[in-house]
């Protein structure tokens, strides 16, 4: 997550000479997108801005692999979701297609030529604020999303911002698990957040069966965060 104002220096670190735009996207019925990497990392992402993702194939996801009016219905359970608290006790959701779009809002939807890059953006034009997101592949490292709120205004503005990821999956969990097994598959997810760090590990307990057998599993995905040094990181829907 990184912040910006007229003051500081460009939000993102790397510009895309090339994009495709779509601006006020979410007037239109929602659509599907594909990222493009160059290693065996896949990912398909909804015009809401929920996902499904994994490495090589849909036995290795990383976000649910389901059908895609499922994904379309799956903001807020699985993907990006951003809370910002303005003066007055105002509640900013970005892209939210839960509520009707008050009409200062300008909403775009960019994808890189290349199709290795797709961004979100949503701005507030009474106030000149912004925030965004962009998904890209890391290699080794998987898939990277970086966030940026930007103040465009001659204001100085006082906010509290919640910004996390939502349902990543253990290893392990097959698209048959996940299809028919959900609810066994969730008693034995685990996730922890590492110490004197910003990092989350999600397992499960044991290997999964419905049988009393011994089965060890000793693989993870991992999720991390940088930028906002001061930001308390934490785990979990029902955290504080």
């Amino acid at each position: 997550m990184q912040l910006k104002d007229n003051n500081t220096a460009e939000c993102t670190e790397s510009q895309e000479n090339s994009l495709l735009e779509i601006h006020d996207y979410d007037e239109m019925p929602p659509f599907f997108m594909s990222l493009i990497s160059r290693d065996n990392l896949w990912a398909f992402i909804s015009s809401r801005g929920s996902l499904s993702a994994g490495r090589e194939s849909a036995e290795k996801s990383i976000f649910p692999y389901v059908t895609v009016d499922k994904i379309h219905d799956s903001y807020g359970i699985t993907g990006p979701r951003t809370m910002i608290r303005l003066k007055g006790n105002e509640l900013w959701e970005p892209f939210t297609p839960h509520a009707a779009k008050k009409p200062d809002l300008e909403r775009t939807l960019s994808k890189g030529a290349l199709g290795n890059s797709i961004c979100f953006e949503e701005k507030r034009i009474q106030d000149g604020l912004s925030f965004k997101y962009r998904w890209q592949p890391a290699g080794r490292f998987g898939l990277a999303r970086t966030a940026c709120l930007e103040n465009r205004g001659n204001q100085a503005v006082q906010l509290n911002v919640l910004d996390g990821i939502a349902n990543i999956l253990p290893p392990g969990l097959d698209s048959r698990m996940q299809a028919n097994s959900s609810v066994l598959t969730d008693a034995y997810k685990q996730s922890e957040l590492q110490a004197n760090s910003r990092m989350a590990v999600y397992s499960t307990a044991s290997g999964i069966t419905d049988r009393p057998e011994p089965m060890e599993n000793l693989r993870a995905n991992c999720a991390w965060s940088s930028g906002l040094d001061e930001a308390a990181v934490t785990s979990g829907h029902r955290s504080t």
